[in-house]
């Protein structure tokens, strides 16, 4: 198929629902979602998603971008969990298009592990990546504030999450996937034989079905919600949690490496993030009750600009551009989230499979062990090493908001908006950017 996908593709995606059966059926367009019809795709599952509002519309346009092992959970002792994740960054790494290496300077102060606890931590988490550099602490001569005493080098990766998704849609798309966004998932009818998701396009209001053998509920935070539109229980040991970053302009003299401390409010680790023109900084970690309290109180807000304030005294509140926020999905128990496990676990109960939890770095993981489930129970076999594959690649601005219409199917103001990642990387760009937007939606008779 051309690499074209538009409101007229949308149209007749949805119209060809109608005549068709699906071998699998996936809720939710986010990165895992994504990453699991482009692998079923490539290996001949026939297979369709549903998103209820855009692509990567949720957790995963809300993310650090980061696309990392985690140093946190290796000194948690999730020696597997950061293996696995590592291993996956290597992979995502070959798409230099999308993942880029970004060098990391973890600080080292009062706050900090000890310089021992940093060296082996960070020799571990290189060997666990593929690495064997033994680490050595570089002492500050002035980079930082006095109370700074050094820093240790290390190798991570960073992407822009939306576009990452995109491209895992797109490509999909080319092999025959089918991808909807826009259309929400509100009841099922269930027999023996298949099952019949009832489904209402969000941008006419109009109902249509979708029938199919397999249900993936890739839905991320909202998992419980479709589960009970599924006739399913909610899972007792789904958790949530918020993770708010601010936005600042980068400085004067620009800053080319992230860096790595620990708040000294309560010794969290947070990340400070160099994106071009701004510098992203967070993150917190709050329990939520619903994967719609998206709004960050200002006490978050302000959390964050106090712990980078110790290490950059020249930001304040006022140096806030935007904020932005996700929130995670775990699967756990205890009473501090930060403490909770960011494994995935999945579930499956006639014929319907559950993911709960995971991280942006190990969708592909999720995806091949999905893809193992399904083969399994079709009877059929198919290779899954280095699948997902990324067979798309944009040839647009961030800015082209004609083309993320009729190559990309956008289809709304806040699509174009996060598609181009303004509220983000260009803030500043925001009503010129709004006043653009309505134009090439009005230019596509979508307004």
């Amino acid at each position: 198929m051309e690499n074209n996908f538009s409101y007229a593709s949308r149209k007749s995606f949805i119209d060809g629902t109608k005549n068709s059966d699906y071998d699998v059926a996936v809720i939710g367009g986010g990165i895992v979602g994504a990453g699991i019809i482009n692998l079923l795709s490539q290996i001949g599952i026939r297979a369709i998603l549903l998103e209820k509002n855009d692509f990567a519309a949720g957790t995963s346009s809300g993310s650090s971008k980061l696309i990392h092992g985690g140093l946190r959970y290796l000194a948690q002792m999730h020696i597997k969990l950061t293996r696995d994740l590592l291993r996956e960054r290597n992979f995502l790494l070959r798409y230099d298009f999308l993942v880029k290496p970004v060098n990391f300077r973890i600080l080292v102060d009062d706050y900090s592990w000890n310089r021992f606890e940093l060296s082996l931590g960070l020799f571990m988490y290189n060997v666990l990546g593929g690495h064997f550099k033994i680490p050595h602490m570089v002492k500050n001569h002035g980079e930082f504030d006095k109370s700074i005493r050094g820093y240790f080098d290390y190798l991570d990766a960073m992407t822009d999450d939306t576009t990452l998704v995109m491209h895992n849609i797109m490509s999909a798309v080319m092999k025959g996937g089918i991808c909807i966004n826009h259309a929400e998932v509100v009841g099922l009818r269930d027999d023996k034989n298949v099952k019949e998701l009832h489904v209402v396009d969000t941008i006419k209001n109009e109902p249509f079905s979708v029938r199919s053998k397999y249900i993936i509920n890739a839905a991320g935070p909202w998992v419980n919600e479709v589960s009970v539109a599924l006739n399913l229980k909610k899972d007792e040991k789904f958790l949530l949690s918020r993770g708010t970053h601010i936005v600042i302009k980068q400085f004067d003299k620009p800053i080319t490496n992230a860096i790595v401390f620990r708040s000294h409010i309560d010794g969290r680790q947070m990340f400070v993030i160099p994106r071009e023109e701004v510098i992203i900084i967070g993150t917190t970690d709050v329990f939520v009750k619903s994967p719609e309290d998206t709004v960050a109180p200002e006490e978050e807000i302000d959390y964050i600009v106090k712990s980078v304030a110790r290490i950059y005294p020249s930001i304040s509140r006022g140096s806030v551009l935007s904020t932005y926020w996700g929130i995670r999905p775990l699967y756990g128990a205890g009473s501090d989230p930060g403490k909770v496990s960011r494994d995935f676990k999945l579930a499956m109960i006639n014929n319907i499979i559950e993911i709960l939890g995971g991280k942006i770095t190990d969708y592909g993981k999720v995806a091949r062990k999905v893809a193992k489930i399904i083969l399994k129970d079709m009877g059929k076999s198919a290779s899954l090493r280095g699948k997902p594959e990324i067979l798309y690649k944009r040839d647009f601005s961030f800015d082209n908001y004609d083309m993320h219409i009729m190559k990309e199917c956008a289809m709304t103001e806040e699509d174009l908006m996060r598609r181009a990642g303004i509220e983000i990387y260009h803030p500043w760009l925001r009503e010129t950017a709004k006043k653009e937007i309505k134009e090439a939606l009005a230019r596509n008779h979508l307004s």
